[in-house]
């Protein structure tokens, strides 16, 4: 398909069919750069209640970086991929200290903000700043694949490049910020990945995909590695009534800043963020009598955890790097989505 009837039949598709969402509204550089951060591995329905807390919270970049990491994580709480929200603090500040508060406007200068990688400066760079880069983010991918037929891998660099080289090549450098959001509208709403309406697609007759019934084979992935599989006790503990122990994770491991209960790992002798060691055998014997709460299955992307959840009784020298707080205390810290669930589940919060 030629790109210039490409272009044409996609904008006049979006015109029609575009979303009425906030950051288009009010187009300005720092609402388009929340918004693509706030969006990455994450849809839109979830995402739009996060975009309004955060303009609401952090109305612009000063604001942002003078707030605390733990302010951030907890308007965070429970989008997921956390290291999203630690990135953005870490922008706003890098922003405000090297840019004066004023976002960069160039593809090569928004690369050196913490958390922005290609796809985000070619959408922050074409969308706010009417740059002409183009985007490749999963939707665009998708579109371009089944319209093309690109049957290499799209997450290994030979099918990836092939995507980048046609982003490249249909770009529509008059306009490239709708343009932009254009193709990754469709993607999202029409070429859908699994069982997209392509009766109702503008480009059927020119898809390769559809025309050799392989729209459900394309965009072809290599699979990821096996699932890990971790088993942990989580032990609701106190050292009175209303007063829970509690520990903010590290890094190295996932939900970094974030705050748990007593979290013990099968197998695992390095239980507390000071670098003391405790056993999970020993901990287990010192709680004495336990009861047990509620089991969870939590699923992440690399990994599932399996949960126990008890209540014990603990003294501090048993439990090293934990903290007592009260419940209203808990209330106000970042926490995991699966901490949230333990804490409602057992009356804490």
């Amino acid at each position: 398909m030629k790109s210039n009837g490409f272009v044409k039949t996609l904008l006049h598709w979006y015109a029609n069919h575009k979303r009425d969402l906030p950051w288009r509204q009010e187009p300005l550089p720092y609402n388009i750069w929340l918004s693509e951060i706030i969006l990455q591995q994450t849809q839109v329905k979830q995402g739009l209640p996060y975009y309004e807390r955060f303009i609401t919270l952090f109305p612009n970049v000063w604001v942002l970086a003078r707030s605390t990491e733990q302010q951030v994580l907890k308007a965070w709480q429970g989008l997921g991929y956390y290291s999203r929200a630690r990135n953005l603090h870490k922008a706003a500040q890098y922003i405000c200290n090297t840019h004066k508060g004023v976002i960069p406007n160039t593809y090569a200068q928004l690369l050196k903000v913490p958390g922005i990688g290609p796809y985000t400066a070619a959408a922050i760079a074409s969308i706010a700043f009417l740059k002409p880069h183009a985007v490749v983010d999963g939707n665009v991918i998708r579109v371009l694949a089944r319209l093309y037929g690109i049957r290499e891998a799209v997450n290994r660099p030979a099918g990836l490049k092939q995507v980048q080289a046609l982003a490249t090549q249909l770009l529509y450098k008059a306009d490239a910020g709708t343009y932009n959001q254009a193709i990754m509208e469709f993607g999202a709403l029409q070429c859908k990945p699994q069982s997209p309406p392509c009766s109702i697609c503008p480009f059927a007759e020119h898809c390769e995909a559809h025309r050799s019934h392989a729209v459900h084979l394309i965009p072809h992935k290599i699979k990821a590695k096996p699932v890990r599989q971790r088993h942990l006790h989580v032990l609701l503990a106190g050292p009175a009534k209303g007063r829970y122990f509690m520990r903010q994770r590290t890094s190295g491991d996932v939900w970094q800043g974030l705050y748990e209960f007593v979290c013990l790992e099968h197998n695992s002798a390095n239980l507390t963020p000071a670098g003391q060691h405790a056993s999970h055998k020993q901990v287990m014997q010192a709680c004495g009598k336990r009861k047990l709460l509620k089991v969870y299955t939590h699923k992440l992307s690399h990994q599932t955890l399996n949960v126990k959840v008890y209540t014990v009784a603990l003294q501090p020298q048993q439990i090293p790097g934990y903290k007592a707080y009260t419940i209203k205390q808990i209330k106000n810290l970042p926490v995991s989505q699966l901490t949230a669930q333990i804490g409602h589940d057992a009356g804490i919060f």
